[in-house]
């Protein structure tokens, strides 16, 4: 995808439709990374007819300071989409699995020692704790209309 900044950048496209208006109204971008090419190094690679040009790919991950991965962008913030060559897509692939990885806090579960509350008196914060501070034996309300005091 190219976007309208002139970045180019590789995701996980998806166009959002209004479906009242069945009007598009941009996009969501899931992982999506910079593409950086490098041409400084020669191929080693014979082709007909000559050399070929192969470049270094390097992927930066895109607004590398969000919480989240996926982006909603309106349509006109892209230019161009179109679909990458195959070895392309399958580094981008390998990529978001790496960055996944050692990016993502993943927690595992152990379903047979978790401890599920259906109501707040299953729960163990549900008691009323007892608290030095707050111990008051007796309290003195004062009615809004000015009667008696209770003790």
């Amino acid at each position: 995808m190219i976007l309208e900044t002139g970045e180019t950048i590789i995701t996980d496209v998806q166009e959002v439709i209004d479906p009242q208006e069945n009007k598009s109204l941009g996009y969501k971008l899931t992982n999506p990374f910079t593409l950086n090419l490098d041409y400084s190094q020669p191929a080693d690679t014979e082709v007909e007819g000559g050399e070929a040009n192969d470049a270094k790919v390097d992927f930066v991950p895109w607004c590398p300071l969000a919480s989240e991965r996926e982006f909603q962008v309106e349509r006109d913030f892209c230019r161009v989409i179109y679909k990458v060559h195959g070895s392309l897509e399958e580094l981008y692939v390998n990529t978001i699995a790496n960055w996944e990885e050692y990016n993502l806090n993943k927690v595992d579960v152990d379903t047979a020692r978790t401890h599920v509350t259906t109501s707040m008196g299953d729960s163990p914060f549900s008691g009323q704790a007892k608290d030095s501070m707050m111990n008051i034996e007796s309290v003195t309300k004062t009615p809004l209309d000015g009667g008696v005091k209770d003790e």
